[in-house]
């Protein structure tokens, strides 16, 4: 029996992604870092596996938000999640990688919006088709799994809090306060705790 294909996700060079003025944090102005992602020839496909062992290339990561009447929706990776390296952790972002089933071999606007859209579908059952908005850029260098990841930061705005977890390494989802979250940020993985700030801002204190 042939084995399945790996996954092909597509990368930009971290090089490319610095030039364009990626750095740390949460940067809540993704224009440049996706002109970037988008310009002739920046991106390719890549094996999975060798793109999690080679910093000279980011995965393009989309991250989205769950948000509904000023909450937001968390959840807490089990220990059987795909990536080991945030199990435990919980997380504000539904999603995953780019790659060539909703793009071919290089990034696009509508290739990026086909992976959100086939992600939430992969990982959560909605009611509703929800508008996407971009709100920034995730990087954090700092850990193993950030070296080779970058982020888009998307809200998608719900009108009814009806999310159902359809992964199964994926538990105890709830939607909160954003404020409410910040004192339990160590609860959460890094990306979350980059860009929960910015989300209490936008969304308020109450």
């Amino acid at each position: 029996m042939r084995a399945p294909a790996e996954e092909q996700v597509i990368v930009v060079s971290t090089s490319d992604l610095r030039r364009a003025g990626l750095r740390d944090g949460f940067d809540p102005c993704p224009a440049p870092i996706l002109a970037a992602v988008f310009a002739p020839g920046a991106s390719r496909p890549m094996a999975r596996s060798r793109a999690e062992a080679d910093p000279s290339y980011k995965q393009i990561i989309c991250y989205v938000v769950l948000m509904c009447q000023g909450r937001l929706f968390h959840y807490r990776r089990s220990a059987r999640a795909t990536e080991h390296r945030l199990a435990g952790l919980r997380s504000l972002g539904v999603g995953g990688h780019l790659n060539v089933t909703d793009d071919g071999e290089v990034a696009s606007p509508a290739g990026l919006e086909r992976a959100i859209r086939r992600e939430l579908a992969e990982e959560v059952v909605l009611d509703e088709v929800p508008a996407i908005e971009y709100l920034g850029i995730i990087n954090d260098d700092s850990t193993p799994v950030g070296r080779v990841h970058v982020g888009l930061v998307a809200a998608a705005r719900l009108a009814r809090p009806a999310v159902r977890l359809r992964d199964a390494t994926l538990v105890d989802g709830r939607f909160d306060p954003p404020a409410s979250l910040l004192g339990r940020a160590a609860e959460f993985e890094t990306w979350s705790q980059l860009c929960l700030p910015a989300l209490v801002n936008l969304l308020g204190t109450s």
